[in-house]
């Protein structure tokens, strides 16, 4: 039943049973002592210096890198986006804050610039103190943040280049669906009434022209300036919500009710009157829209860059951060009875699962 008497039971059939003792076997209690393994001077040592060294110069990089960037793309959001909302002011869209759309994103700019700083000190720390935990805490972090990293990349550098090969697209668009091309004299707000009703008619014929193919243009020169099918058609007001009369003119028409797109009116110059409003919005839009490219290139290219490159310093510091851990093991080993780090040889051997035929000579 004693211990001694269990080992020699060990021993395989056949075999002659050996007192080994107990203080042959090597010790697994609780108050196992570790050492240290020594740095040395020699090419290993150098070579681990050298590998802290890298691990606690990229730790602040990445940190120098991270917070320059978020600081950086804050402070060009409020300028640039100040800029773009004044001129889209000039549009006539609502009046929005610069400062309250930066101020939305100071929370998400605040937590980037504390994850940053976290896993730079977890990196400090396992290279200047070589402590295993910290090290193993940087790589973990930096290959979960460069994985995320590389798959946000994706759509960025995609939508840079679409912003890129657009800008001309989008601006023979905009010129040729201009609805200014169907308002027939462009000072409608300052003629008589007779000649605005007559203005007015003829812009709903051109627009009428372009929204419905059965309708036969009334007007002189609507058949050959016609506003294009392939162009927004919201230009015209054919509902006339609010209108007390609106239920008697669907009966006069005898039109169906609709849950989609409307039905072309009975007669589109008596029901439907043009969105004035709308469309000295979009020709403004169409003016402002040449000075709003380069500011939206000058933001997007800067946040290209600052996350291309922080992606590069998180994969590399996911590669080193491991390498020092897998050295700062190797460093720290058990001790033997006699105060001699136990090889790594050996104890892999001793850990390694017992087979029929092993006996306790292996762990000795």
């Amino acid at each position: 039943g004693s211990s001694q008497e269990m080992m020699l039971m060990a021993a395989p059939p056949g075999a002659e049973a050996r007192d080994i003792g107990l203080a042959s076997a090597p010790s697994h209690s609780s108050d196992t002592s570790y050492v240290q393994m020594p740095t040395g001077a020699g090419t290993e040592g150098i070579a681990f210096a050298s590998l802290r060294k890298q691990v606690y110069l990229l730790s602040g990089l990445l940190a120098a890198v991270l917070v320059t960037g978020v600081l950086a793309e804050t402070a060009l959001d409020a300028v640039e986006l100040g800029a773009i909302i004044n001129q889209v002011k000039e549009a006539g869209a609502p009046d929005v804050s610069s400062l309250l759309l930066v101020g939305r994103s100071a929370p998400s700019a605040a937590m980037s610039i504390l994850v940053a700083l976290s896993i730079s000190f977890c990196g400090c720390c396992g290279a200047k103190w070589e402590n295993r935990r910290a090290a193993g805490c940087f790589s973990c972090c930096n290959a979960l943040c460069g994985c995320c990293a590389c798959i946000g990349i994706v759509p960025l550098v995609g939508f840079f280049a679409l912003l890129v090969s657009m800008p001309d697209k989008l601006e023979v668009w905009v010129g040729r669906c201009d609805p200014l091309q169907c308002v027939h004299s462009p000072r409608q707000a300052v003629q008589l009434p007779l000649e605005r009703q007559a203005n007015l008619t003829c812009t709903t014929d051109c627009f009428a022209a372009s929204a419905w193919d059965d309708y036969v243009p009334r007007c002189r020169g609507t058949a050959a300036h016609a506003y294009p099918k392939d162009c927004p058609q919201t230009f015209l007001d054919c509902e006339r919500d609010g209108d007390r009369r609106e239920w008697a003119r669907r009966l006069e028409g005898r039109r169906p009710l609709h849950m989609g797109t409307p039905p072309r009116p009975a007669d589109p110059l008596r029901e439907c009157t043009p969105k004035l409003e709308d469309i000295e919005k979009f020709h403004r839009f169409k003016e402002v829209l040449p000075k709003l490219w380069p500011r939206l290139k000058l933001m997007l290219t800067c946040r290209v860059v600052v996350v291309v490159l922080a992606t590069v310093l998180m994969c590399t510091g996911a590669k080193w951060g491991w390498d020092l851990y897998q050295e700062l093991g190797l460093r720290c080993l058990p001790a033997l009875p006699g105060g001699q780090p136990a090889a790594p040889e050996a104890l892999a051997r001793a850990a390694a699962p017992w087979e029929d035929g092993d006996t306790l000579e292996r762990a000795l």
